[in-house]
């Protein structure tokens, strides 16, 4: 699907040098705000476009402890978590109506969200259990994540060169988590090699609204069906 993606846009491009645009939208929202870029050639715009979201976590708290007699040891644990998320898309609209400066579109794009995590477990500055912080990281890069939109949306056209948009769609989100670990099982006489295995799987399917600025650069003629 990537693939031919890719050769519609180089088509587009190559065969329209004259009517095309280059395509500009920003899409604030409620949650994750997005920016896509790509070329508008006739009633078709191929686009690709980026989201991303940084979250830093902390705790620290103390705890005391009598090491040997008459003596008081504070330890101050601290726990941080530092975690990204990067989502590409690629898409495409293709505008279907036209009434004046308004024209109507269908949106369909497709996304693969990479999910990074640090973790960091200290005592009086001093890392504990590394082996189960990483762990942890391992078992965040194991979660794979895709995800789609397909809509309906209106833009109004103020000039060739920039509009405001609404749109309202379906959004999909399948998430799915595998991990196995070697261990061993008493099976009452001796100690059995076991593996132990964890699936997950989510599937979201909620609906989506958003508004966005487009700005179209470059020669071309406004967009009409015939």
């Amino acid at each position: 699907m990537k693939n031919k993606l890719f050769m519609i846009v180089v088509l587009a491009v190559i065969t329209s040098p004259v009517f095309g645009q280059f395509y500009f939208s920003a899409s604030p929202g409620m949650s994750l705000n997005g920016a896509s870029f790509g070329y508008k050639t006739g009633k078709f715009v191929p686009y690709a476009g980026l989201q991303m979201l940084s979250a830093k976590f902390a705790v620290e708290n103390n705890d005391f402890e009598n090491p040997t007699l008459g003596v008081i040891e504070e330890h101050i644990i601290k726990t941080e978590v530092k975690a990204n998320i990067i989502i590409p898309t690629i898409g495409a609209k293709y505008f279907i109506v036209e009434s004046n400066k308004l024209k109507a579109y269908l949106d369909l794009s497709l996304s693969k969200p990479f999910l990074s995590a640090k973790v960091e477990l200290t005592d009086n500055g001093d890392p504990i259990d590394p082996e189960m912080t990483d762990q942890i990281e391992e078992s965040v890069k194991d979660v794979k994540l895709f995800g789609g939109e397909f809509g309906f949306g209106v833009e109004y056209f103020f000039d060739d060169n920039f509009s405001v948009g609404g749109e309202f769609g379906l959004r999909y989100l399948n998430g799915k988590f595998s991990q196995s670990n070697e261990d061993t099982y008493n099976d009452g006489n001796n100690d059995v090699p076991v593996t132990y295995t964890t699936d997950v799987n989510l599937n979201l399917m909620p609906t989506y609204t958003k508004v966005s600025l487009n700005f179209y650069f470059g020669g071309g003629k406004a967009i009409s069906v015939d």
